[in-house]
């Protein structure tokens, strides 16, 4: 909603600066449902429900994780003879720090920066993949008694998640909406037509009871 201030000082700056936020919006929603979405009320089926999609078990109660689970990940996918042109691993900012983290019996770290990395060194490179950082792979996840403190991690060939979108971004004005309307604002409805599908169930592993901490 645009507020009655905002309208009177409207410039095109501030009219792109609510189409950026609605657009990241939306695109961050359908980033969510790609990686976890139920299937259900509206929502596309993420990797994470995907029926057949790898799966890399911590423990009874979740585990911290270790380079081996990375490779049971690796495993899990290449098994399955999944294409290797676009394989990583992609996790949530907790996971890239316990990742960061690991060392070799030597006490070397694992984790690798790539020439093109930030200047937190992510992303970065560990079992010889990228490892991709999103919030939007879940933290909250529940194993056990570790209740809404497991991470997920995917690892998987990324070019077989197809996103289809139909027709463009609709971004609608109502300024007869009752709340709006009473206070001299306009509402803006955004939406867009999206569906997800993996193509190949077994070009995915998850492990969705990672704890960081």
């Amino acid at each position: 909603m645009i507020s009655r201030n905002m309208l009177l000082q409207s410039t095109p700056d501030v009219e792109m600066l609510a189409r950026a936020d609605l657009l990241s919006t939306i695109a961050l929603g359908i980033d969510l449902a790609a990686l976890s979405g139920t299937g259900a009320a509206g929502q596309p089926l993420g990797i994470a429900n995907v029926a057949g999609v790898g799966s890399v078990p911590g423990g009874v109660n979740g585990a911290g994780i270790t380079i081996d689970h990375l490779i049971d990940l690796e495993t899990a996918v290449m098994d399955s003879n999944a294409p290797e042109d676009s394989l990583a691993y992609l996790c949530n900012p907790r996971t890239v720090g316990a990742l960061k983290k690991l060392k070799s019996t030597t006490g070397d770290y694992l984790w690798s920066n790539l020439p093109n990395g930030g200047r937190s060194g992510t992303p970065g490179e560990i079992n010889g993949y990228t490892v991709a950082r999103s919030k939007q792979a879940r933290n909250t996840l529940t194993k056990g008694t570790s209740n809404g403190i497991c991470s997920e991690l995917f690892f998987g060939a990324w070019s077989e998640v197809l996103i289809g979108e139909w027709g463009v971004i609709e971004l609608l004005p109502n300024p007869y909406d009752p709340a709006a309307y009473k206070q001299g604002a306009v509402l803006i409805r955004a939406m867009q037509s999206v569906d997800v599908a993996v193509r190949h169930a077994k070009s995915f592993a998850v492990m969705s009871d990672a704890l960081t901490s």
